[in-house]
């Protein structure tokens, strides 16, 4: 890696825990800003110790950067329980709803929300420079085994921060589950994505975290090719372990938990196995759990915390991904309102309210980069996600 001697740089609590909670900072003051989350879940160390790997290389090889990276432990106290949450899990927090209540007086705060509190205002003194472009990663592991992916909330810039890890995009997730840290983030406009690496305490997790963070760092343009002379080991490393697996999958089912209900997955699924219509994947107290359609099983929960026991997903075919580039370039959602039951809500975001039942005009939505934000059973509310600083 070259460097540059009259370059300031930091690396400062490289170590991470006890020492608080940056594990690194490293870079310049101007130029893009790169924001690293990991430990958002206590039981997910891996992200951690990817982080304390890039920084401690950085630090030591004096790289010369474009711009800022900076990474933090989201949930310090968790961490050191070992636990994903003490009191709630702190990735389901970042609703508007949620936020709100951070103001008022903190002695009757959760753990969650002091760690929030702090997360948030480490954060924030990191944004307060106003530099662009914003992009924010959050590292995570699952409890099954399986190949490494990401999660992204379908906007063209994010596809371009994304696709160069050569790992399972996944997309809609954001539209089965709310209050994460990327929703947050991606709601200002920023550039998000979430990364799991694979199992816990697989070993590899951390290699696989470590290699995207590398790519990230090139791709984005705050380091040169030739300033990681290891780049094509990490990115062998991510295409390997991925060899044979959708690029794209588009989440459509969402089995969540009731508490105390006894879930148990059925022994043996990876992350993307292929499931069959009617097939036991799991079971409760009340009795077997089967596959509603066919798909590819994400996340299968084999942990005992958590409020989602798995995910389906299906292939998103390549040609569908092109077509939707070039819609949304064109904006071609401009057209909406000539499909029927679709019309156009007197709101500062543009919102388009959809009558429900109807198939055609949510994936047509998607096609033209809205989510789904709210239903009553008769009509869906669906808002352009942003593409920039808001």
């Amino acid at each position: 890696m070259s460097g540059d001697p009259t370059q300031k740089h930091e690396a400062q609590e490289v170590d991470g825990l006890p020492g608080g909670r940056v594990i690194g900072r490293y870079g310049e003051p101007d130029g893009p800003l790169l924001i690293v989350v990991a430990g958002l879940h206590g039981n997910e160390p891996a992200g951690v110790e990817a982080c304390r790997r890039l920084f401690e290389r950085l630090g030591s090889e004096r790289s010369a950067m474009q711009g800022r990276a900076v990474a933090f432990i989201g949930n310090l106290t968790a961490l050191e329980r070992e636990e994903r949450f003490v009191d709630r899990d702190l990735n389901r927090m970042w609703s508007t709803e949620d936020l709100a209540v951070l103001g008022g007086d903190s002695s009757h705060h959760t753990v969650e929300q002091r760690e929030q509190r702090e997360l948030i205002a480490s954060m924030e003194s990191e944004l307060d420079n106003g530099r662009h472009p914003v992009i924010v990663i959050d590292l995570h592991s699952t409890s099954a085994f399986g190949a490494p992916f990401c999660i992204i909330s379908d906007t063209l810039q994010n596809r371009r921060i994304a696709f160069p890890w050569s790992v399972p995009v996944i997309l809609g997730l954001e539209e089965a589950i709310h209050g994460t840290i990327q929703e947050y983030f991606g709601a200002r406009g920023y550039i998000t994505a979430a990364v799991e690496g694979g199992q816990h305490r697989d070993p590899e997790t951390a290699d696989r975290l470590e290699s995207v963070l590398w790519i990230t760092l090139v791709t984005a343009g705050f380091l040169r090719e030739s300033d990681v002379p290891g780049l094509s080991a990490h990115r062998d490393c991510l295409r390997r372990v991925s060899r044979g697996l959708p690029s794209v999958v588009e989440v459509f089912y969402r089995h969540g938990l009731v508490a105390n209900n006894g879930f148990e997955m059925q022994p043996g699924f990876r992350n993307f196995s292929t499931v069959r219509r009617g097939q036991r994947v799991a079971r409760d107290g009340d009795g077997d759990i089967v596959a509603r359609a066919n798909g590819l099983l994400i996340l299968p929960n084999y942990q005992k915390s958590g409020n989602d026991g798995f995910f389906l997903g299906r292939r998103v075919p390549r040609f569908w991904l092109q077509l939707s580039t070039l819609v949304r370039k064109a904006r071609m959602d401009r057209l909406l309102t000539l499909l029927p039951g679709v019309q156009r809500q007197p709101s500062a975001h543009g919102d388009v309210v959809v009558k429900a039942g109807g198939r055609l005009a949510p994936r047509i939505l998607h096609l033209m980069g809205y989510q789904k934000r709210a239903s009553d059973g008769r009509n869906r509310v669906y808002r352009r996600r942003p593409e920039g600083p808001a």
